[in-house]
Formats: structure tokens, C-alpha cells, sequence
């Protein structure tokens, strides 16, 4: 299994458990209109992107994401409208406080063949790639960084189109 195939196949549940964090380039949207977006797990990733004004989505907002998707209450038209609202105000947030209607669509929305509703992993949800998937995104590469001792620990991966 290469490793853009074992990202594609974990629970997005569980990214947030790997022993080191990962930051996700999520890329959306059709040529010339495409754009990519930052799902991280790394509070300094999170802070540089930021910075560098780009949409990032934190922890909270991916759970909020995918629990949204998989219940048929979100698919790819919010997520573009939440990631429109980022890049024009980068530190908006998909969470409580953001109104009903705007955060989970504004009724019950289920795929085609009405599987959107079966988590992959019984018992655990969605996985990464089946997020994908539910959003028409693709998985862009992929960051891995930590510390081993006093070394930085970077690891990469950028996926072809």
C-alpha cells in the first residue's frame, strides 16, 4: 500500500491519534477555479497557514465536517461556501456558534445510491478518502511533522494530479 492509498484509507477519526500531527492539502474545485485547502491537526501548521492567510481547517472543524457529512446534513456545495467564507475572513470557524442552516445545509441531503450514510470503518466513521469523495475534492499531499529528540521530523508527500 503506497502511502497516499493508507492516508486514503484511515478514519478521519483517527489522524488525530497518529503519534506525530499531519496537515492534509485537501485541493477542490475545477481548473481555472481550483484551490486548495489545509485540514491540519498541527497547531504550528495551523498558525503559518493562517499567517500566510490561507484556508485552514482546524481539528474541531474537520470532526464538525465529517460528523456533517456522514449524518447526509453537508456535501460539496457547503464545504465551497465554508471555504469561500475562509479565504474572505481566514479566521472564521465552522462550529457552535455558527448559525443553523449555514453549518449543516438546510435539510437532510443524501447521496445518489443513499450509501453516504454507512461509515466505511463500522463504529469509527468515514475515512479520508470517503470525505473526499462526498466533497469532490482530492487529496493534494500530504505533511507529517514532529520531533525525534531535538531533531525536526518532516515528512512529505505531494500527490499528482
Amino acid at each position: 500500500m503506497t502511502p497516499v492509498e493508507e492516508m486514503h484509507s484511515l478514519p478521519v477519526r483517527w489522524v488525530v491519534d497518529l503519534p506525530l500531527p499531519v496537515t492534509l492539502k485537501v485541493t477542490s474545485g475545477t481548473p481555472p477555479a481550483e484551490f486548495d485547502a489545509w485540514w491540519t491537526w498541527d497547531r504550528v501548521s495551523a498558525q503559518e497557514a493562517l499567517t500566510e492567510g490561507l484556508c485552514t481547517w482546524t481539528p474541531m472543524e474537520i470532526h464538525a465536517l465529517v460528523l456533517a457529512c456522514e449524518v447526509g446534513r453537508s456535501g460539496r456545495a457547503d464545504y465551497i461556501a465554508w471555504c469561500s467564507r475562509k479565504a474572505r475572513d481566514p479566521r472564521w470557524r465552522l462550529g457552535a456558534g455558527t448559525k443553523p442552516g449555514e453549518a449543516f445545509g438546510a435539510g437532510p441531503r443524501r447521496g445518489q445510491n443513499g450509501l453516504d450514510r454507512v461509515p466505511d470503518v463500522p463504529g469509527v466513521g468515514w475515512t479520508v478518502g470517503r470525505l473526499l469523495g462526498h466533497l469532490q475534492a482530492r487529496l493534494g499531499g500530504f505533511r507529517v511533522t514532529g520531533r525525534t529528540g531535538e531533531e525536526p521530523v518532516v515528512w512529505s508527500c505531494e500527490v499528482a494530479k
